[in-house]
């Protein structure tokens, strides 16, 4: 497998990253779901787990009957290529375990990585992006090293915002994040990364603060940024989904339209009837 210099790695237009700083927001599942439903339109999805929480990866763990063996650490600091891990005839993992914790440190002290840190995401996934339809990147809840990578590699972003009091104000942080990134010509920019839509997830319509949360997401940040319309609820259904390793679509057909209309919109930005 060939890779590009850091001085020629180049975001790529079929990455997307899910983006956000505070954990428990609804990124790994709006992955899951992103990926199960390009999936169902026949689209080859590469997930890539850039958390050393390993969520993304965990998510799967009644797929993966053994422990992953090869993982981001393998790629992103040995240079070693790592077979994605085949989860169903249109779905790939890159998985993630805790010693991805170790390149946050790594990447700017690294003769292989110190010049350019923020690009070496981009640089490794380029040959997989090659093969795939669509790359989506499930970043950590922090703005380390990690995450920038993963927002260095793609073109869009999705930043999901459930929708509590400080998920809301989380958003300021993220969004200066990428606003840096486009411009950080020393640490290797990505002038080319938008914020795809804000989504607003985990919303419950009864007695509680999410109707009030919602329009305040709207408010502040609509102007500027898409704002998409209809929330992720709260629903059982994505907890019997993770029991399972399966997305929410085999669990509730109406939730796995939901995800196909997303993606419809969001991702492949085709207009939906």
């Amino acid at each position: 497998m060939l890779f590009p210099s850091l001085e020629d790695a180049q975001s790529q237009e079929n990455i997307l990253a899910i983006g956000m700083q505070k954990g428990g927001v609804g990124k790994t599942l709006t992955a899951v779901n992103c990926a199960a439903a390009a999936a169902r339109k026949k689209l080859h999805v590469l997930l890539v787990d850039m958390d050393p929480q390993a969520s993304l990866t965990l998510y799967f763990k009644h797929i993966l009957k053994s422990p992953v063996k090869q993982t981001m650490y393998n790629l992103l600091v040995e240079g070693a290529a790592v077979e994605p891990i085949r989860l169903n005839k249109y779905i790939s993992l890159l998985p993630a375990n805790i010693d991805l914790a170790a390149v946050n440190q790594l990447f700017a002290i690294l003769l292989a990585t110190k010049t350019l840190p923020n690009r070496v995401l981009a640089r490794y996934l380029a040959p997989y992006a090659q093969q795939a339809d669509l790359v989506i990147i499930d970043c950590p809840p922090s703005l380390d090293p990690l995450t920038i990578n993963g927002l260095g590699a793609a073109r869009r972003v999705i930043v999901p915002v459930s929708c509590e009091e400080m998920a809301e104000d989380a958003v300021p942080k993220i969004i200066q994040t990428i606003k840096g990134l486009r411009r950080d010509e020393a640490m290797g920019a990505n002038p080319q990364l938008e914020v795809r839509c804000i989504l607003p997830t985990q919303y419950n319509s009864r007695g509680s603060s999410s109707p009030r949360i919602l329009q305040h997401i709207k408010d502040h940040y609509g102007k500027e940024y898409y704002i998409y319309p209809e929330p992720v609820l709260r629903r059982e259904a994505y907890q019997h989904a993770v029991s399972e390793s399966v997305d929410v679509g085999a669990k509730d057909g109406e939730l796995g339209a939901y995800w196909d209309t997303f993606v419809e919109s969001m991702i492949l930005q085709r207009k939906v009837a």
